[in-house]
């Protein structure tokens, strides 16, 4: 049992078999698709390491991060919000 913020999840090792075999981030992509991220600065879940490792597993993408001050894991502040809105908005126009 995994607990986290006040759930608990049953992790059973048949998951954690099907999870290795679907790893992602020790193969190169070379696929030439826009890699867009955001990350908060602040963000105590996912530490901003993991993001510069997705840019390095695609070589030939064309890349970008934005790093939000004072974002946190769930970028929901007022001005976070504008700020997804306006890299999606940049992303389907």
């Amino acid at each position: 049992m995994l607990k986290s913020d006040g759930y608990e999840y049953k992790i059973k090792l048949s998951f954690l078999k099907d999870g290795r075999k679907n790893k992602v981030l020790n193969k190169k992509i070379n696929s030439k698709i826009p890699v867009f991220l955001i990350h908060g600065k602040k963000d105590d879940v996912v530490p901003i390491n993991l993001s510069k490792k997705i840019f390095s597993i695609f070589p030939k993408a064309k890349k970008k991060i934005q790093i939000i001050k004072g974002g946190d894991h769930s970028l929901s502040r007022k001005g976070d919000l504008n700020k997804l809105t306006n890299l999606i908005d940049e992303i389907i126009h």
